[in-house]
């Protein structure tokens, strides 16, 4: 089993996304115990989150608007209007790219944003 480099927490959060290589939190307790593995953990389950509140509004006819620019806490400022909520995310270029590429439908839905 190929375990991501322990110092490169944005491919280990590709990785915890995607689940390829697969990286059980018991096998590589050591490393999903670190300061990375931890950070890498809570991000990746941002970015699932933010994954499934897109899916939702596409459910919901909510709409998605994605901004590029430099904000303070990112490259990217997407704002989700669902049904019930509105969630405003500031994500970097690379995450959203990450995002395009584990989730489809997410994909259709940022990318035709991609050069804004």
């Amino acid at each position: 089993m190929v375990t991501p480099d322990v110092r490169d927490e944005p491919a280990l959060v590709a990785a915890l996304l995607s689940g390829v290589p697969a990286i059980s939190r018991n096998r590589h307790f050591e490393l999903m115990s670190s300061d990375i593995g931890r950070r890498a953990r809570r991000r990746a389950g941002f970015l699932r989150s933010i994954a499934r509140d897109i899916e939702t509004t596409r459910v919901d006819r909510g709409t998605v608007t994605v901004d590029r620019g430099s904000f303070a806490r990112g490259d990217v400022r997407l704002v989700i209007h669902a049904l019930d909520f509105v969630r405003r995310a500031y994500l970097t270029t690379e995450e959203v790219s990450l995002l395009g590429r584990v989730f489809p439908l997410v994909a259709r839905v940022i990318e035709p944003h991609s050069h804004d």
